[in-house]
């Protein structure tokens, strides 16, 4: 049986605040170094040229609702991104549900740069804010502090995230934050912050699902209710800025054929390689049985903390629609895995875990620099959930024997 490990989200009786503090700004140096490096690389040429990447749909949107047009508007959005130096004859469209309005609004009284930097200065912080309270979650003792930290900063999805200037990054500090404040039983905030993962909701559908199946079985509806909310206000703020934005979304989602777009997930695959366009909704349909299933027979021990990262990993495997740089959300993944990997761990399961580890972000910053898009990160998926597996099944074996 392992031992001198802690439960998960406990903070040992012998450690006091200050020391917690005090561990901080190095976890911060460890994973800002290495990650501004991957960041450097994961930037194309054309993209540092141009000084133009997808953060200019998220600016057109908010330059047009701010001016009281439709945010959603083909026409419109690459009029303001060829301004801006976007060279495309497809203009980028914001796909994110209304309720992102308040999110990005204020980005539309900046100027492109400014805005631009703004928005890469909120994701490295969203991201450092995350690895701190997934850290403060998981950590257990004997882990390396720098091991931690390295396996963050050289996770490729994140430096691609804040590279090309997704949202993604907002996304994982709704799931980090979520986690944070249901540790501490503050389940309205915990609610609050889910809001920021429903800006793209179908890459978490298992996570939507099990908090409802949890808030039916434990009758308790005040994470849900502080969602719902939530996204109620946020709702309401962008049909003040523009009445019939519902409907322009909708629209735009029919005419851009979103739903059809093929996208390197598992489905996608199944799709390319059946030619059936219903096939690639295979994967959730059979995640969502295994997720009823999971959470009746687990509902009376339920832990978020414990049962997030597979949920959320789950997700991200069988999501009919989704991109590498939303991987970034495996965070929580990473960082329980990483909690696995003590002096406990066999030596050998240890090296073959990091080295595969390594091995695979370097082929996808190899991809990135050999400019290869789309299918050639179908794979990766697949390697984290492997390698994910691989290590609970081994940490979990080690503490029977």
């Amino acid at each position: 049986m392992v031992t001198g490990t802690k439960q998960v989200g406990s903070t040992p009786a012998s450690e006091s605040a200050p020391k917690k503090w005090s561990s901080w700004p190095r976890l911060i140096g460890l994973v800002i170094m290495p990650l501004s490096i991957c960041l450097v690389v994961a930037t194309s040429e054309r993209t540092r040229a141009a000084n133009v990447n997808d953060f200019v749909a998220y600016w057109s949107a908010a330059s047009l609702i701010t001016h009281g047009q439709n945010p959603y508007a083909s026409d419109a959005v690459l009029g303001l991104e060829k301004e801006v130096g976007f060279t495309g004859s497809t203009p980028l469209i914001m796909r994110n549900p209304p309720w992102i309005v308040p999110i990005i609004a204020p980005l539309g009284f900046l100027s492109f740069e400014i805005a631009q930097r703004v928005w890469l200065v909120a994701g490295l912080l969203a991201t450092l804010i995350s690895a701190k309270w997934l850290w403060d979650l998981y950590r257990v003792e004997g882990q390396s502090r720098v091991l931690t930290g390295l396996a963050v900063a050289t996770f490729s999805p994140i430096p691609v995230a804040l590279a090309i200037g997704q949202i993604s990054p907002l996304v994982l500090l709704g799931i980090a934050g979520f986690l944070h404040f249901q540790q501490r039983e503050k389940l309205g905030w915990a609610g609050a912050f889910l809001f920021l993962a429903a800006l793209k909701p179908h890459l978490i559908f298992l996570v939507w699902v099990a908090l409802a199946l949890l808030s039916i079985y434990k009758r308790s509806a005040r994470t849900v209710s502080a969602l719902i909310l939530t996204t109620m206000i946020a709702s309401l703020i962008a049909i003040s800025l523009d009445n019939s934005i519902f409907g322009q979304y909708a629209q735009m989602l029919v005419k851009e054929k979103v739903a059809q777009e093929f996208t390197p997930t598992l489905g996608g695959l199944i799709r390319l390689w059946t030619g059936l366009y219903p096939a690639e909704y295979l994967p959730p349909i059979l995640a969502l049985g295994w997720l009823v299933f999971h959470s009746r027979r687990r509902q009376d021990q339920w832990n978020w903390s414990k049962e997030m990262p597979t949920i959320v990993l789950l997700s991200l495997l069988t999501t009919p629609y989704g991109w590498f740089f939303d991987q970034v959300m495996l965070l929580p993944c990473l960082s329980q895995a990483a909690s696995w990997l003590t002096p406990s761990c066999p030596l050998p399961l240890r090296l073959g875990i990091v080295s595969s580890y390594l091995i695979a972000n370097a082929a996808v910053l190899t991809l990135i620099l050999l400019h290869l898009t789309t299918f050639w990160y179908v794979w990766t998926m697949p390697a984290w959930f492997v390698l994910y597996i691989l290590l609970r099944i081994a940490t979990y074996t080690n503490e029977w024997m």
